[in-house]
């Protein structure tokens, strides 16, 4: 087993994920080193994704808190219904 590379990163095609596939056949890379306690470069932007972690956090609690209200609107109604 070796270690390849795409030959234009960005041809790569996303599938889902974090799974992508290269746009060609991938490179084998010659003497590749994977170093223990090292860290790859990221492309992540930590407080955008803090950020947009905290807004889908607020859009979830607001739709639940509607679901909530329609659901205690529902019980009353029935409750009315069988007084």
């Amino acid at each position: 087993m070796g270690v390849f590379a795409a030959p234009d990163p960005s041809e790569m095609l996303h599938q889902e994920g974090t799974l992508f596939t290269p746009g060609a056949n991938p490179e084998p890379l010659e003497n590749p080193r994977v170093r223990q306690g090292f860290l790859e470069e990221s492309n992540v932007e930590p407080i955008h994704e803090i950020s947009r972690m905290i807004e889908v956090q607020r859009a979830y609690e607001l739709g639940q808190s509607f679901l909530d209200a329609e659901d205690q609107r529902i019980r009353n109604v029935m409750i009315s219904l069988t007084r």
